[in-house]
């Protein structure tokens, strides 16, 4: 009885695979997954080398940058900020 069941079942099994039923539910799960892996963008300074200034005061990585703030680079010095949607790197000697 039982070897009947197992036997119908990888029939089951082996037919959904041929029809391709398989694939879009692995490719949604492997998305799925995928999409809740990445870590929300969190607006602000991302990071930064050397002098990085916000309104002329030196800047720490999360400040939160506004539209209408000032941010300097110094000629060493870089930058990735967010704000809002929009990412910026600014690089050496650079001034938003």
């Amino acid at each position: 009885m039982l070897e009947h069941l197992h036997s119908f079942r990888r029939g089951l099994v082996r037919a959904f695979l041929l029809a391709g039923g398989m694939k879009s539910g692995l490719r949604n799960a492997v998305r799925s997954a995928d999409a809740m892996s990445r870590p929300p963008i969190v607006p602000g300074v991302q990071d930064f080398t050397d002098d990085f200034c916000l309104n002329g005061l030196p800047a720490r990585r999360g400040d939160l940058v506004k539209p209408g703030y000032i941010a300097t680079t110094r000629p060493n010095g870089s930058a990735r900020i967010i704000i809002g949607q929009h990412a910026f790197m600014l690089r050496a000697d650079s001034k938003i």
